[in-house]
Parts: C-alpha cells; structure tokens; sequence
C-alpha cells in the first residue's frame, strides 16, 4: 500500500527491503534477523528509517528482539526511526486511550507490540513507536477481500445490535501523515516516543462494509470480543493536517477502493 500512496511522490528517495520477494517484489530480500550486516548497508545514506517489520507471533520476544536490532542500528547512524507498534497495546477497554494512558495489552500480538515499546525505550535510537489503528485494506476486515469478492463477510455482533467499532485510517491518508512525520524527523523537530496514528473517533465495522457495499452474516459475538477500541488523536493532529472526516467510513473506503483499482490496474 505504502510503495503504491509513494509512487508518485517525487520528495521521497526511498529503498524497500523485506523478508520475501512475493510480498515486496519491487525491495531488497533480506533475512532477518539473520543478515544484519545487509541491513547496516542499506540503511547507509538515508536520513530516516521507517520499520515494519512484525515477528512470528509464535514468540512475542522475538518482536522486542527484532526492535533492538534496528534501534541499535538507527543509534549508531543518527537516523530517526519509526516503529510500527498497534492500538492493540491498550488492552480491552473502549478508550479513547491518549498516549499517556498505561497500556495492558491482552493479546499475543499486543504484548509482542509493548514489548517492542520496551526494547525502543531503552535503546539509545531517536525513535518513535507508532501505535496504528485499523488500516482499511490491510486489517482483518478488508483485507482479505476485494470489491466483487463472493467470499461471506463474517462480523461479530454483541447483544445490543452493535459490532465492533474501532478507530480506522485509509491508505492515502496513512502515508500522508508518514511521510508529514518522516520530513518533520529529518528537518530536527522533536517527535514524542509514542504516538496514535489514526483518522480520529471510531466507527462501526457494519458502516465500513456498508460504505462498500459489501455484505455481511452476523455472528455472536465471542465473550473475548471487543466491543470498542478508539485512540486519542489530538497529539497527532497537532503534528500534521489531519482532515476532520479522515476517520469516518466514507473517507476510509473511498481510500481503499481507489487502492483497489489502482492494484488491478
């Protein structure tokens, strides 16, 4: 998604690097945490590096592990560096959580992100975790399918008629505020160490599939389901242009479905 919102962006110089050519066919193949030495080498040149990289869930250590690792690297080369870590370090209830509320992850992968918090905080890297919430097109919802697809939506709906209601960012508007974050990094202004990276508010997961006229079959909801999880994003419209609707299910799914064609294109 990212290489597609960029493609057209002439003030960024970027080098793509992941574990697999399938999934970045356009980067650099690289075997962490193995091939360290590949890394250090890429990384030479850049003014800021941006992280995506997520472990196994097999082993939430490995993803505070894999954080060192580039942390000690950013600090070695006065990069400012960026970390993807996930709303889902807050825990179960509602929110809206600000970054100053103490997380109480509750999942795997929401321990594995705290983690990842814990090893950045304690390196010696200029670095900021990034606490992302949903992402249309690359969450659990949209992501596994596409406009026409025939596949049954299944969603959880609690007893009182609600589904889940989170706090979502569309593509476009994802790599906007990213690459806002990233000039503003390189010209020396001071970001804070964390920072919820959202549209603002929260919507139900039935209007994004409403707004893309998808079909869906209800569900009951499980007792470990989450009825709500909304981020505060006052710290980051403070930082960059964040539009009043760009967390609404309108703004998000207009984003996605332009994603979308442009990916069949």
């Amino acid at each position: 998604m990212l290489q597609w919102a960029w493609a057209d962006d002439d003030g960024l110089q970027l080098t793509w690097a992941g574990r697999s050519a399938t999934l970045l066919p356009d980067g650099t193949v690289i075997d962490l945490p193995q091939d360290t030495a590949a890394l250090e080498r890429l990384s030479q040149g850049h003014d800021v590096i941006l992280s995506l990289v997520r472990a196994k869930l097999a082993s939430e250590a490995q993803e505070a592990g894999l954080a060192k690792q580039v942390c000690n690297l950013a600090a070695r080369n006065k990069q400012p560096l960026f970390l993807c870590s996930s709303a889902a370090v807050y825990g179960d209830a509602p929110g809206p959580y600000a970054e100053d509320d103490t997380p109480h992850p509750v999942t795997p992968y929401g321990r594995a992100k705290r983690l990842m918090e814990h090893a950045a905080a304690a390196s010696a890297a200029n670095v900021t975790c990034m606490r992302i919430g949903n992402v249309a097109g690359a969450d659990a919802l949209l992501g596994p399918h596409r406009p026409g697809a025939t596949t049954p939506i299944m969603l959880d709906r609690f007893l009182d008629g609600s589904t889940p209601r989170r706090s979502y960012i569309g593509p476009l508007t994802l790599a906007r505020v990213l690459a806002d974050l990233m000039r503003m990094a390189v010209a020396g202004t001071a970001l804070p160490p964390t920072l919820n990276v959202a549209g603002g508010g929260a919507v139900q997961m039935s209007d994004v599939l409403a707004a893309a006229d998808m079909t869906w079959v209800a569900q009951p909801a499980p007792a470990t389901a989450l009825p709500a999880l909304t981020l505060d994003t006052r710290r980051l419209a403070c930082l960059v242009d964040l539009p009043n609707d760009a967390g609404t299910s309108a703004c998000v799914v207009h984003e996605w479905l332009t994603y979308c064609r442009a990916a069949r294109s």
